[in-house]
């Protein structure tokens, strides 16, 4: 029972990550209704990026997570404004076929840049702490704080700021939206940087020595061709 306990905990501190992970990809549906194929690949290519500016070049932990997260939130800005844009009043076929095209070369990147193999980071936060008995993961306990802040800041944004308010009139009426003046173009490029910068943080600091990560392994099996 105790064992089962512990996972179960190990698992919760897990499942706040994936949250966190999933929050962005919803942000891009309920703002522009497109379902992202590339948003796993946007992780793995940043986590892999982290791994050549911490042992690449020896940028520190913490600058390097800012500068993932900046960098991927551009990225998607200038993604989203150049080609996913085109596609949002389209039929639904089209924007799953682009981004699961912006995927696959998001995998080739990765390969051509690293290669197939696995690159490895060591971690910040390594061991175990102790709370209440159970022994719980360093990473894992970071993450899901990270995480769980994060998560808040993002719920504050869209619920106290003007533009958090006009990401949800886009969301909910875009039309009433761009009649009231709200730039609804500016505002979804906004939210898709937005939704590929903050999951960068939590899932870059997970990372427990010997860990990994793959520009072949971002990709599920069942999309491989």
């Amino acid at each position: 029972m105790r064992t089962a306990l512990e996972l179960l905990l190990n698992g919760v501190l897990l499942g706040g990550l994936y949250a966190l992970m999933a929050c962005g990809l919803n942000l891009i549906f309920g703002v522009m209704r497109v379902i992202n194929f590339a948003h796993g690949e946007f992780l793995a290519f940043g986590a892999l990026l982290a791994v050549s500016l911490v042992i690449g070049a020896g940028v520190p932990f913490l600058l390097a997570l800012v500068l993932v997260a900046a960098a991927l939130g551009i990225f998607g800005a200038i993604l989203q404004a150049t080609l996913i844009e085109r596609v949002v009043n389209g039929p639904p076929i089209m924007s799953l076929l682009l981004t699961y095209s912006a995927s696959t070369v998001f995998v080739n990147a990765g390969l051509l840049i690293w290669g197939g193999g696995y690159q490895g980071m060591p971690g910040v936060f390594s061991g175990f702490i102790g709370v209440a008995g159970f022994s719980l993961s360093q990473a894992r306990v970071a993450a899901f704080l990270i995480a769980l802040v994060l998560t808040l800041l993002v719920y504050l944004f869209l619920s106290r700021t003007m533009v958090g308010k006009a990401v949800r009139a886009v969301s909910e009426q875009p039309e009433i939206a761009t009649v009231s003046g709200i730039p609804a173009a500016q505002i979804r490029c906004l939210t898709f940087a937005l939704a590929r910068s903050p999951a960068r943080s939590p899932s870059a600091s997970w990372r427990s020595p010997g860990a990994t990560c793959s520009a072949r392994r971002s990709r599920p099996r069942c999309c491989t061709c």
